[in-house]
């Protein structure tokens, strides 16, 4: 059973890693229908294996997405693990692809 963690809200969850809370901006872009869509959103906190952040498009889960986010020194691919509406924007869970971990440095 993972240990529980508390998230940068303060509420209890069971996660293996936990979150650090950052801010900044990140590039996304993905494949949707055949078309290469872009946006750009807000990093929310970030872990050894994912990151969290608010966008104002809506990313469905299983979604490949690449990334670049200057802020914590971190690009690469991700898989969307959950996207949920809060007020007009979304917020989107990912999970690191091909090994890839981050580390505050």
């Amino acid at each position: 059973m993972p240990p529980e963690n508390h998230s940068p809200d303060g509420t209890r969850e069971r996660r293996r890693n936990s979150r650090i809370r950052k801010s900044g901006k990140v590039k996304l872009s993905w494949n949707s229908g055949g078309q290469e869509r872009m946006a750009l959103g807000d990093l929310q906190d970030v872990s050894s294996t994912g990151l969290r952040l608010s966008t104002i498009d809506p990313l469905p889960a299983g979604t490949a997405i690449r990334f670049q986010a200057d802020t914590i020194r971190l690009h690469g691919t991700a898989v969307v693990r959950h996207c949920t509406q809060k007020g007009l924007r979304y917020l989107v869970g990912v999970e690191f692809l091909g090994g890839l971990t981050w580390s505050e440095p």
